[in-house]
C-alpha cells in the first residue's frame, strides 16, 4: 500500500490485478508548479506498462486536477500539497485510492 496513493489502476495483462498510483508519481523531480498525468507520469518496468492506457490517463488527469484545485486554494505548489488532502477529496467523492477501498 502506498500512503500517498491516489488512486487503483487495473493492470490490463491479467484479471484481478490492481495497481495503487502514488501522489509523488505525479511531481516532476525536476520542475517546481507542475503535474503530470497520462503517460508523462513516473514509472518504470511493469508499472510503465500499467500505467501507459487511457484508463490510466483518465484517472491520473482527475488526480491531477484535484490536486491543481486544492493547490490553487490552499496557495501551495502542488509539491507542497499533502496527498492526504487529495485523498479526503477522493474519499467524499467515494473514490477508491488503496486496496482496501475494494478489498477491505
Amino acid at each position: 500500500e502506498a500512503a500517498d496513493s491516489v488512486g487503483l489502476a487495473g493492470d490490463w495483462r491479467k484479471p484481478g490485478s490492481v495497481w495503487e498510483i502514488p501522489y509523488s508519481s505525479l511531481l516532476p523531480q525536476k520542475v517546481g508548479g507542475l503535474l503530470a498525468a497520462g503517460r508523462c507520469i513516473s514509472s518504470e518496468g511493469d508499472a510503465w506498462q500499467v500505467t501507459r492506457v487511457i484508463p490510466v490517463a483518465a484517472l491520473t488527469g482527475q488526480a491531477c486536477g484535484i490536486a491543481a484545485t486544492l493547490a490553487v486554494k490552499k496557495r501551495v505548489s502542488p509539491d507542497q500539497l499533502p496527498a492526504a488532502d487529495i485523498q479526503a477529496e477522493l474519499a467524499r467523492r467515494k473514490m477508491p485510492y488503496h486496496f482496501k477501498d475494494i478489498y477491505g
